[in-house]
C-alpha cells in the first residue's frame, strides 16, 4: 500500500481529495501539531551520518509535513520520521522538498513522505 494511503488512513482523510487549490499539492494540508523524532541525513557527521532531533509539526497531510527549525536543510536530504505514539507503522522515510526562511532565524522545512518502514529505536 502506498505511504500516502497509509498516512491518510491514520489521519482519517481521503488519500486524494481531488480539490487542488495549488496544482503541485496532491493532499489536503491540516494545521496539526504532533511530536516527531527525526533522523536527518548529515554527511558532515562522519561517524553516524545523521543527526537526531525532536520536532513538532506545523502542518501535516497524507503526503508529508512541515516543521520549524533553527537550521536550514538542503533539498533531497533524507529524513526518517518516527511517531512514537503510534503502535504500528511508526516510521516513514521522507526527503526535504523545501526550506524557506521565516521571520528571524527560523526555517520552515517541508518533508515529503517516500516510504514507510519498520524501524525501532
Amino acid at each position: 500500500m502506498p505511504v500516502e494511503h497509509v498516512m491518510a488512513a491514520k489521519l482519517g482523510v481521503a488519500a486524494d481529495t481531488g480539490d487542488h487549490k495549488d496544482q503541485r499539492r496532491q493532499h489536503e494540508r491540516f494545521e496539526w501539531r504532533i511530536k516527531l523524532q527525526l533522523r536527518i541525513q548529515d554527511p558532515k557527521l562522519e561517524q553516524l551520518g545523521y543527526q537526531e532531533v525532536d520536532v513538532v509539526t506545523n502542518d501535516l497531510c497524507a503526503g508529508g509535513f512541515s516543521y520549524l527549525s533553527k537550521s536550514p536543510l538542503n533539498r533531497n536530504i533524507a529524513v526518517l520520521a518516527c511517531m512514537p505514539h503510534l503502535k504500528k507503522d511508526r516510521c516513514v522515510i521522507g526527503k526535504v522538498r523545501y526550506c524557506q526562511q521565516e521571520i528571524g532565524l527560523q526555517y520552515r522545512i517541508g518533508v515529503k513522505f517516500v516510504q514507510r518502514v519498520d524501524v525501532t529505536w
